[in-house]
């Protein structure tokens, strides 16, 4: 009960949140929305929707974005946002020199919110307050 989760490949069945929330998670954020769906409850789980991944920017199978496109993207739709939340995902193993244009996106977004004084929460915390 202080646990989430994300299946992978965002992957999930019609009855997927409701077993999550039976057995006791506290979030879930499998759901992917481009049009910024915000977090809600289903059940005792909070689903937190995705809105940028690593993956779908820059994957040939996804958009294929060019390091500058996936910044402008993401600029845009933070500007689209206003005052909601925006679930980012990187996967940590993008984190490496492996992956240069996805580490240097990471590190760009990073620095683009501390500069923009956005705030940064955790799926726990988040989970916790909206459960207040």
């Amino acid at each position: 009960n202080n646990f989430g989760s994300r299946l992978h490949y965002l992957k999930m069945g019609k009855h997927s949140l409701n077993y999550l929330s039976k057995i006791g998670y506290l979030f879930d954020s499998t759901e992917f929305s481009a049009e910024l769906k915000q977090p809600y409850r289903y059940g005792n789980i909070l689903e937190i929707p995705l809105h940028i991944m690593d993956t779908y920017l820059f994957s040939p199978f996804y958009k294929g974005y060019s390091l500058e496109q996936a910044i402008d993207y993401t600029k845009e739709t933070i500007k689209n946002a206003g005052n909601k939340i925006v679930n980012i995902l990187l996967h940590q193993r993008h984190f490496s020199d492996e992956f240069p244009k996805y580490k240097k996106w990471y590190k760009w977004f990073v620095e683009y919110c501390q500069e923009s004084s956005y705030n940064f929460v955790g799926y726990r915390g988040l989970a916790r307050a909206r459960a207040a």
